[in-house]
């Protein structure tokens, strides 16, 4: 995904390479357009300027052998001391440009890439160091500068307050109000700027989408007013157009939500008569459209370039109609249902009217794909579905093996199909059931520490999916019940399959931590057992400010229940340790059986009974459970009772002594008739 950014020209390269310009290049022109950059970092605090984005845009077009943030500065600082040089009162002191430079590009732009080191990380460098978020970058840092924000004293304090002006957009994110009046927010790591492809008054951003989106913006600006009704868009109120460069989510359910894969009206940009002025791109559908439009080659670059570009700025309409052309454009009882029909006709009829606006051999040409694909522009707009499809069928195969290999303790095998797609959620929720799948292990191999160690690195890997959007935000499961709203009206909400999968993370989150307690228990490793009791019960207090056990239909998880479980279960096999493990030592188990109340404790002490070969001792556990089991369930979540019967009867089968096989075997079946009660009829 995104190869199309990373084969831009603007490529990160040495600055030892050389200077951005020949020394022939050191004309009138060059030097207007160094002015103009050098004179704003100068003088100006920080508000969006014409003239310096255009400069700053004209510099990345006359290069053609790609630089970085390094050779920028030192060209920046090069020029600076020309026109210091001049005696121009205007640059008498060039101090605050050469710190605006230095810090822009030696710090704020390092940051950048470090702030969204997951939400970004499958992007390169090069393909976010592009002229218009560079000088946003330039903006933000004068804008902070000109609030009070000092570099040169509190240089960390004034790159977080640069970042917060910076990362001003997350797009569609429903936010969850609890009943207490406590509205849940989004986290920081989930807002980033979007780049920016094209300014009003500036014009379009250098790079390899520039064909295509001025191509776009130019029909955007020339369809007439009655294409654009019902859409919420005017090309006069957009003065922005940015690209979403975010890892797209196949099972993301806001993938959902109609036409949301093609863009959205940014909703925190509202100009002051209550429209949005920035509209902002999904990345896979920019790289789809550049995609479709390189396999042509060169020969009819031109109409391929013309036909992706109606395609696109079509698409751009039929998600702003979804958006709305601002907060007050939809009323609370529409619904994706009765817009939708909407929407479809509008598409259609767009495309027909665009189709006959064509003249020549372009529209005979288009004619003929259309007769063909049976759609107006079907040739562009079938290879884009056919690209979305056969994108979406690869990361789900590549997720789904990737967490089967996670389970089955394949970590390597994990990561390398996770790493086959960009998705943050995919790669979070890989590495996580990895170190699960490994701390077990290593508690197999009676190394309690290693488990520890990473359950700390999984707790870190949650909060950061948490934080960065990978992973659904806690607040959510109470604020919305466990589902997912599409839009406005109530009717337009799905289950969140994203809720059931961090309840599953959780809930093995707690079961390793009890089961690493319990190993330290059994070794004596108290120092050890109180530091994973106390990250243990920090994570369980946390997980219940969420009150995810009052949302219906959801596998309830109880993090101090389980806490105190883990914990009765510690000083249970403490004890058993003390009186020295004695193998099938029914009346140590009949003095501590009453402790044992919930289904995790049952089966953590089963499980540590049979991994000591103690068949009698488990045998009887698993019986008072089985007679418990109006009170105790069976079964809950990882924890099941059919599971580990089914692992005792294994064992006793794969005894060398045949016939003290069957005999274990026939006593096993008789206990549990005897104590299955009204679930006999199960067993018989």
């Amino acid at each position: 995904m995104f190869a199309g950014f990373h084969e831009q020209k603007t490529k990160i390269v040495a600055a030892e390479q050389g200077r951005l310009f020949d020394e022939s290049d050191s004309n009138a022109e060059f030097g207007e357009l160094f002015r103009d950059m050098l004179g704003y970092l100068n003088l100006s605090q920080g508000t969006p300027g014409v003239r310096f984005r255009s400069a700053l845009n004209r510099i990345w077009m006359q290069n053609s052998t790609g630089f970085g943030p390094q050779q920028l500065r030192d060209e920046l600082l090069q020029q600076l001391q020309r026109l210091s040089a001049t005696g121009e009162s205007a640059f008498a002191d060039m101090q605050p440009a050469e710190q605006a430079v230095r810090v822009t590009l030696d710090k704020v732009f390092p940051a950048y890439l470090e702030w969204h080191a997951d939400l970004l990380g499958h992007c390169s460098a090069a393909s976010l160091f592009s002229p218009f978020l560079i000088a946003r970058m330039f903006e933000v840092v004068l804008a902070e500068r000109a609030a009070g924000g000092d570099p040169l004293a509190a240089l960390p304090q004034f790159i977080t307050g640069v970042l917060q002006r910076l990362n001003d957009y997350v797009g569609y994110r429903p936010v969850a109000v609890l009943e207490n009046g406590r509205q849940s927010q989004v986290y920081a790591h989930e807002r980033f700027a979007p780049l920016p492809l094209y300014f009003q008054g500036v014009g379009v951003a250098e790079g390899p989408w520039r064909d295509l989106i001025s191509g776009t913006i130019s029909l955007l600006q020339q369809l007439p007013e009655d294409l654009l009704t019902g859409s919420g868009f005017d090309a006069r109120r957009l003065q922005e157009l940015a690209v979403d460069l975010r890892a797209h989510d196949h099972v993301h359910p806001v993938y959902k939500r109609t036409n949301y894969i093609f863009g959205e009206w940014d909703p925190d940009e509202i100009d002051s008569r209550g429209f949005y002025t920035r509209f902002v791109i999904r990345g896979l559908i920019l790289e789809a459209l550049l995609d479709w439009v390189r396999k042509g080659g060169t020969r009819g670059r031109q109409e391929r370039l013309h036909d992706a570009s109606a395609v696109l700025s079509g698409t751009i309409l039929m998600a702003s109609a979804i958006s709305g052309a601002g907060p007050q454009a939809h009323a609370s009882d529409i619904s994706l249902t009765t817009l939708l029909p909407q929407v479809a006709r509008q598409r259609d009829h767009y495309y027909d009217r665009i189709l006959e606006l064509c003249e020549g051999e372009r529209r005979r040409r288009l004619q003929r794909h259309a007769t063909r694909t049976r759609q107006p522009f079907g040739h562009v707009r079938h290879e884009l579905n056919l690209f979305l499809a056969r994108f979406g069928a690869e990361q789900v195969q590549h997720r789904h093996l990737s967490w089967m290999y996670a389970r089955m303790g394949y970590e390597d095998d994990s990561r390398q199909e996770a790493a086959a797609i960009p998705c943050l959620a995919a790669r979070i929720e890989s590495e996580i059931f990895a170190r699960m799948v490994m701390a077990r292990r290593c508690l197999r191999e009676k190394n309690p520490e290693r488990a520890a160690e990473l359950l700390l690195e999984t707790r870190g890997l949650l909060n950061r999916g948490i934080a960065t959007g990978g992973l659904v935000d806690p607040w959510n499961i109470l604020g919305f019940q466990g589902m997912f709203p599409l839009f406005t009206s109530r009717e337009d909400t799905i289950p969140d399959g994203r809720v059931e999968l961090l309840i599953e993370i959780i809930s093995q989150l707690f079961d390793v931590s009890s089961l690493t307690m319990s190993e330290a228990a059994v070794q004596g490793k108290q120092d050890l057992l109180e530091a994973v009791h106390n990250e243990f019960r920090s994570l369980a207090e946390e997980w219940d400010s969420y009150a995810t056990t009052t949302v219906n239909d959801l596998t309830k998880v109880e993090g101090l229940k389980s806490v105190e479980a883990a914990v009765l279960l510690a000083r249970m096999l403490s004890r058993w340790r003390e009186a020295g493990e004695a193998a099938g030592d029914i009346s140590f188990w009949r003095e501590h059986v009453e402790d044992l109340n919930a289904v995790n404790s049952f089966s953590q002490v089963v499980s540590a009974l049979l991994d000591r070969k103690d068949h009698i001792a488990a045998l009887g556990l698993l019986m008072q459970w089985l007679s418990q089991a109006e009170t105790v369930p069976l079964e809950s979540g990882a924890h099941s009772i059919h599971r580990l019967l089914n692992r005792l009867m294994v064992e006793i089968c794969g005894q060398a002594d045949v016939a003290a096989g069957w005999t274990g075997l026939r006593r096993l079946f008789a206990f549990a008739e005897a104590n299955a009660g009204p679930l006999r009829s199960v067993i018989t």
